[in-house]
C-alpha cells in the first residue's frame, strides 16, 4: 500500500521533472531564437517566438520551482526509505543520479540568485541539467532492479 509520504514523493518528482521539462524547451527557445536574431533573421522571430527576456524569466521560474520540487520529493524518499527499511543495493543508483540533478540545477538556481547566470549562459546550463535528467532515467532503467526500475 501507498502511505501519504509515497505520494507525496512521486508527486513532488513529477511536478520536478515537468518543471524541468518545461525549463528546457524554453532554453531552446531562447538559444534558437538569440541565434536567429546573431544572424538578423528577424523576419522569423518577430511575432513568432516570445521575447527573449520572457523566456529567460520563464526558464527561471521553473527551474526555481523544478529545483524545489526536487528537494522535497528527495527528501520525501529518504525519509520514506528509512521508513520502509528498503535495502539500500535499490536505491543507491536513484540516490546517486538524484543528487547528481540537484547538484546542476542547485548550481544554476544559486548562479541566477547571485545575478551572474542569464540568458543564453543559463540556458545552456538548463540543457545540460535536463541531459542529465534523461540520462539518470536511462541509467535507473539499466539497473532495473527495485523500486526504481522502469
Amino acid at each position: 500500500s501507498w502511505s501519504s509520504l509515497l505520494w507525496f514523493h512521486v508527486v513532488c518528482s513529477l511536478l520536478g521533472d515537468a518543471a524541468f521539462v518545461f525549463a528546457f524547451c524554453a532554453s531552446v527557445m531562447l538559444l534558437v531564437e538569440e541565434r536567429l536574431l546573431r544572424a538578423k533573421q528577424f523576419r522569423f522571430v518577430i511575432g513568432r517566438l516570445p521575447s527573449l527576456v520572457f523566456l529567460d524569466l520563464l526558464n527561471g521560474s521553473m527551474v526555481a520551482f523544478g529545483f524545489s520540487a526536487m528537494v522535497a520529493g528527495f527528501i520525501s524518499g529518504i525519509i520514506y526509505a528509512m521508513e520502509e527499511a528498503l535495502p539500500s543495493s535499490e536505491l543507491g543508483p536513484r540516490i546517486f543520479w538524484s543528487l547528481v540533478i540537484l547538484s546542476v540545477y542547485g548550481v544554476l538556481v544559486f548562479a541566477r540568485a547571485a545575478g551572474n547566470y542569464r540568458g543564453a549562459r543559463a540556458a545552456w546550463l538548463s540543457v545540460v541539467g535536463f541531459l542529465v535528467v534523461v540520462a539518470s532515467f536511462f541509467c535507473a532503467r539499466a539497473v532495473g532492479s527495485g523500486i526504481h526500475g522502469f
